[in-house]
């Protein structure tokens, strides 16, 4: 393996992750939206990943294939003052769980951060490799 095919796997890895976690920025800053399109609550999204091999590379990049809604139903509160509420005085929220949207933040952290390494690790070998060869 050449060490540039560890900087197209490890940022193919950035860009799907990167992607990743703005889907759950976006779901934990709309998780007490009561209005989304159509008059219709928020709906959590999450990220599904696809691999594809790279024929000319000879390697397998991670990319996002989609951005999938939940259809999960939405939280009803009893809020009869709300300008949201139905007749019987519930709003509908969102049905997102904000300390699953962390734990899953996290995870796409963690990832993020060890491909970094990889892209560091791989700059620093390369750095050496070219100082052997001057």
């Amino acid at each position: 393996m050449k060490l540039s095919d560890l900087f197209g796997m490890a940022g193919s890895v950035l860009g799907a992750q990167a992607t990743r976690i703005r889907t759950i920025s976006e779901n934990l800053a709309n998780a007490d939206t009561a209005f989304g399109k159509d008059d219709l609550p928020y709906r959590r999204r999450t990220t599904v990943f696809q691999s594809k091999l790279d024929r000319a590379q000879g390697f397998e990049k991670v990319s996002v294939r989609e951005i999938v809604e939940d259809d999960s139903e939405a939280q009803l509160r009893y809020e009869p003052n709300h300008p949201l509420a139905d007749a019987k005085g519930y709003v509908r929220y969102p049905d997102i769980n904000p300390i699953l949207e962390m734990a899953d933040l996290r995870d796409a952290e963690r990832s993020y951060k060890a491909n970094m390494q990889i892209v560091e690790s791989a700059k620093r070998l390369l750095r050496t490799t070219l100082d052997v060869i001057r």
